[in-house]
Formats: C-alpha cells, structure tokens, sequence
C-alpha cells in the first residue's frame, strides 16, 4: 500500500509495497507514483484522480512482466471532507488470473469437443431439462436447439419404456455412480420412433447433488439395420446347410420307397410282405414331411398345435437336424437327463427354439470347439 500526496509522491508505503520492487521501503519515499513505470500504475493513473474534488476510488487490473496486479486507489479526506492525500492498494493475483485463463481454455476445449462431436449430445438440468445440444443432436432428433430447450428429453421417449428410463435417471442421481447407461426409443420430429443408445455422466456439486448431466445419443438404426442384415445372411447360409442335408435325406427316401413301389408292382411279394413294404413306404412318407417340417421352422408358416412333449425325446428326435446347422469345426452332442421332463408347447415352435439356440451359439464360436444341449430340471424344488 501506497499514501499520495495530492501531486502523487508517495510519502508512505508498507513493507509489500517494499517488496514489490525488491528494496526497502525508505526507497520509495519521495518519488512520483507516475514515475514508477515497472509497476504499471503511471499509464493508468489519470489527473482525474488527483482532482481533489472528483473524490474517485476505483480498482483496475494490469499485467508486467508475466505477473498480474489489482490496483484500487480512492481519496483520504481530511476533517472538511476535502482529499487531502491519496490511498493506493496494489494485490497479486497472478495465480487467480492464471486459473481463470486455465478454466476458460477448458471451457472453450469442451464447447469445441461437444458442438462439433460425431454423435449427439446434451447438457441435461437435475430436473431433466435440455440445456444445451449439439448440431449432431440437432440432427438426430430432427429438432432445433431452440425447441428442444422449451421441452424435457423424456417427453420424447417411448411411453412403453418412460417407466423404466425414470427410475435409471432417479438412481442416477441417488446412488454414488458417475454414469447411467440405457437403450431406449425417442420419437423424432417426423412422428417416427427410432433406436437409441443413451450414456449420461452426473456432474456434481462439492456437497455431492446433481449440478447437471452430460449425455450422450447414439441413433442404432443404421447399426441395428446392418446386425439383421447379417443375421438373414447367416441364416441363409444356414438354411443353405439343411437344405443340403434334408436332399440327400429326401433322394435316400425316395429311393428307398421306388425299391418299395417296384417291389409291390412285379406282383412277387406276398400278402404278408406286401404289407409290411406299404407300412415301409408309410413311414418313409412320414420322415418326408418331418424333413419338410424342418423347412418350415425357418419360414415360420407351420400353424401351433399345442400338446404335452417329453423334452428328452424332442431334443433326440431333432439332434439330426440340429447338427447339420453346425459348421465342421464344432462337435454338436447332446446329454438327455435320465427321467422324462415334460412340458407344455407346440413342437414345431419349441425346435425353433432349438434351432435359434443352435445357430446363435455356433456363429458365437469362431473357433470351433463342442456344442452340448442339456435337458434337466433346473430347480429340484420346484
């Protein structure tokens, strides 16, 4: 701190005024605060603050030498009120102005990194209120800043799954966990519902409440699109595979029944064994639409007809087309428990389910290995 006269020379000054130029402070007795160009005051310091009826206190902030000051000085009155000397403060705070460029920096570093990411994003209140988006948002929910700030991000969620999505946001803000993950619809500006993956991150306060949430949108429909264009071309590969196995099956039947025909045709057989070749071609007739019921578990045309199936026995029957569904670098078995386990449900659905389980589990095992079916009871209790 620095005392003026009204001309400016300083006629005291305290021990970190001293220091601030490196000598005692008898040093600075005596000289014109206008003189005293490494401080920085002179070039702001105007005649206007020595008039001594202006009466003005005032603070200003100034840079020397990498270091900032804040300097304030005001009038000392004397007992009429007149300004007889003037007060000058000079305070460091170069470390306040380095962490406020160092926080602005940041700033302008996340404002960069959130308007211009690929995917999109939003600054959401505590109570769930948009409070900044980005263009790629924009774009995804075909919406503009300006109205998406006027509306909640729930209003545009599914209604089916705004229950659910609630209680994750609820325990997003309860529990100590920085983050929240889930997949939902949200309804674009077209009318249309679309998948969606949802990642939020909870910045909080120093007293640990939600100040506000960063959240991230990902649009899965093109992504989704491209899972199911693979599974139909998995599957075609995989009809492919049974189609093959159920002709050389289908030439083994008909071949089998032609040997049958001509038999019963050249009038050789006997009664006896004409019967016994007609049952033959009976049941090659029946193992033909068991092959042709297989097809139709991939085309899903066969109608439902529920009964009381032994689990071990569907499993046995269908292990043969099972195992055709199975590349060559996978050992498909099966382990059947040792008592009958029996539900309800129509048979051509349950294969289906053996199928999908079958064919999930094999395009899942890129190195091959052994496929194993299990039945057995899960809960001895229940």
């Amino acid at each position: 701190m620095f005392l003026l006269d009204k001309a400016g020379v300083i006629y005291a000054a305290n021990e970190s005024a001293a220091r601030s130029f490196s000598g005692p402070k008898e040093a600075l007795v005596g000289r014109n605060i206008r003189d005293l160009v490494a401080l920085g005051v002179a070039t702001h310091l105007s005649d206007m603050a020595f008039d001594t009826h202006a009466g003005i206190q005032t603070t200003y902030k100034y840079e020397h030498d990498g270091m900032w000051f804040e300097v304030g000085f005001g009038p000392v009155r004397d007992a009429q009120g007149a300004a007889a000397a003037f007060a000058v403060f000079s305070r460091d705070i170069t470390a306040q102005r380095r962490a406020a460029e160092t926080l602005e920096q940041s700033q302008r570093t996340f404002a960069a990194a959130f308007e211009n990411a690929p995917i999109g994003m939003a600054l959401v209140s505590p109570n769930l209120s948009f409070l900044r988006v980005n263009h790629a948002l924009e774009a995804i929910l075909g919406r503009p800043e300006s109205e998406l700030l006027a509306i909640s991000p729930m209003e545009l969620i599914h209604a089916d799954e705004l229950p659910r999505v609630s209680e994750i946001a609820s325990e997003a803000a309860r529990l100590d966990s920085p983050t929240a993950e889930f997949a939902a619809r949200y309804k674009h500006a077209g009318g249309e519902y679309f998948p969606a993956q949802v990642n939020a991150s909870v910045v909080r306060g120093a007293d640990g409440t939600p100040n506000y949430y960063v959240v991230q949108v990902q649009d899965l429909t093109e992504r989704q699109r491209a899972e199911q264009e693979l599974i139909e071309a998995q599957k075609v590969q995989t009809v492919g595979r049974l189609a093959a196995g159920i002709a050389h099956d289908f030439n083994n039947l008909l071949q089998a029944m032609l040997l049958q025909i001509q038999l019963l045709g050249s009038g050789v057989l006997g009664a006896e064994a004409a019967t016994m070749a007609t049952a033959e071609i009976e049941d090659q007739i029946q193992r033909g639409k068991s092959l042709v019921r297989q097809l139709l578990l991939f085309a899903r045309r066969d109608t439902a007809r529920p009964e009381q199936l032994d689990l071990n026995e569907l499993v046995a029957s269908a292990s043969r087309m099972l195992g055709r569904l199975v590349p060559s670098n996978i050992t498909f078995s099966q382990q059947l428990d040792s008592e009958p386990r029996y539900v309800d449900g129509d048979r051509n659905q349950l294969e289906q389910v053996l199928v999908n389980l079958v064919v999930n589990a094999a395009h899942a095992m890129h190195d091959g290995g052994t496929l194993v079916i299990r039945t057995g009871r899960e809960n001895e209790d229940s």
